[in-house]
């Protein structure tokens, strides 16, 4: 596992922590159960050791292994921090690394790389080491752009926000004038080509639409603390996408997300309902999605990824949706947003909560089952983000989480389990699943987190 959390320039420079990101793949530890599977972690160097124990505990619980017997058949390779800010990009420059994990790959037969996202330096990655991708193909990464898309949409014949590329600020303002004309929508997105998590995001009224596009674009971007020249650099390095805002008295954010295998077979893994704050910040997930577009979005889903798996799409994958309605008893109308062709947010989250509870996902409801019952949860990158957070190490932490009663309980199957707990002492944050058996069961959870941190302070 090479946790190469590669994203655009845009998102690097704008989401504090990203690089803590590779703590999500732990998760692989569920993969020891099969026996005669070995397990190559490689990260960043910094990744808490207190996590890490933290993480063995609760692996040891669920796949029934000591931690020595886990230990025995895992391998950490550090790589150190340089001024890279993509684990790949440093691996390219250091043979030795290299050299290692290719001798440790040679000892196990089938190894493969397993990834956050392809980009061209993975390609040249597994070219390097001579171990396959599970991951999609070289041709087909334009489907994780927010251009391409479109693209796909359009050939898998589904609804979608409609939108123009752009590559300069007199391109974007024409789109803008084009849209405006086009449709009966109030306002309007511009998105960095390549961003995520909501970053790289402006929003603009029709009411705007004629002022000049550099003032208008300086205004927006003071709101958010971003750098205009920074902004227009981002859209004609990677361009961006001019998109209608669907509005409606009713609108929430979907997700649903499925995997490709190599021999072509395809099944549903989740439907999730995203938490988004001002329309576009991301904010976390809620599992499952609402139970009446549930099955609406799973069948537009598959017809999005049977598109992108005849351009050789193969792994994990998620689509954002939006379900929309005019009024309550309207049927509810799906608008395909973007692809993430990647390891994305609700991937760790969704399947860690499946291997902590040892529940099998049922694709006709939509649900995880397990010898408890039905299994709900919500998921955060970041709970909370206080500076005086940064005072509390991650060994004070884990312990007192564990004393407080919260902590993941794998009798009862449900609690809290932390991740992204390295980014504590920087950014005073963390990111949580709360895991339980109805909704209310998670949002009671959930209520006593936010009690218990305020302990901490």
């Amino acid at each position: 596992m090479v946790s190469n959390i590669t994203a655009g320039e845009y998102l690097h420079r704008r989401y504090d922590g990203l690089q803590f990101f590779e703590e999500r793949y732990l998760y692989f530890l569920e993969y020891l159960k099969q026996e005669n599977t070995n397990l190559v972690f490689v990260v960043s160097e910094g990744l808490e050791s207190a996590y890490l124990d933290y993480v063995f505990f609760h692996a040891s619980q669920m796949t029934r292994l000591s931690r020595e017997e886990m230990e025995k058949r895992t391998t950490f390779v550090w790589v150190p921090k340089t001024g890279e800010k993509v684990i790949t990009k440093e691996l390219l420059k250091r043979p030795d690394i290299l050299e290692n994990i290719r001798e440790l790959a040679q000892q196990s037969d089938g190894a493969y790389l397993e990834l956050f996202r392809t980009t061209p330096a993975t390609v040249e990655l597994s070219r390097l080491l001579d171990i396959p991708m599970y991951s999609i193909a070289e041709d087909a990464l334009f489907v994780n752009e927010k251009i391409g898309s479109k693209k796909i949409f359009a050939e898998a014949g589904v609804q979608y926000a409609k939108g123009y590329p752009a590559f300069s600020f007199l391109e974007v303002k024409e789109n803008l004038q084009k849209l405006k004309y086009e449709t009966n929508q109030k306002a309007f997105l511009v998105k960095v080509n390549d961003g995520g998590g909501g970053e790289g995001i402006i929003k603009i009224f029709a009411e705007e639409v004629g002022e000049d596009i550099y003032q208008l674009i300086q205004k927006k971007l003071d709101e958010t603390g971003d750098d205009l020249s920074f902004f227009e650099h981002s859209i004609e390095t990677e361009g961006c996408i001019v998109e209608e805002f669907i509005d409606a008295k009713i609108v929430t954010s979907p997700s649903v997300q499925f995997e490709v295998f190599p021999d072509g077979q395809i099944i549903n893994k989740a439907t999730h309902d995203q938490i988004i704050f001002d329309n576009v910040i991301y904010g976390g997930v809620s599992f499952p999605a609402e139970a009446s577009y549930r099955q609406d979005i799973i069948q537009v889903g598959e017809k999005i990824i049977k598109k992108i798996a005849e351009y050789g799409g193969i792994g994990v994958m998620a689509i954002d949706l939006l379900a929309t309605k005019k009024t309550d008893d309207d049927q509810w109308k799906i608008w395909a947003i973007e692809i993430n062709a990647r390891k994305g947010g609700t991937n760790h989250t969704n399947l860690w909560t499946k291997y902590l509870t040892q529940s099998e996902y049922d694709p006709q409801r939509g649900i995880l089952t397990c010898d408890k019952g039905d299994v709900f949860y919500r998921a955060t990158e970041c709970f909370v983000k206080k500076a005086e957070l940064k005072d509390v190490t991650p060994e004070e932490f884990c312990k007192k989480l564990q004393e407080s009663g919260l902590d993941f309980d794998h009798h009862k199957k449900s609690g809290v389990f932390v991740h992204l707990l390295s980014q504590l002492s920087y950014f005073g944050k963390f990111g949580v699943t709360v895991i339980g058996h109805s909704r209310e069961e998670v949002a009671m959870l959930w209520q006593k987190l936010e009690k218990w941190v305020e302990t901490l302070i």
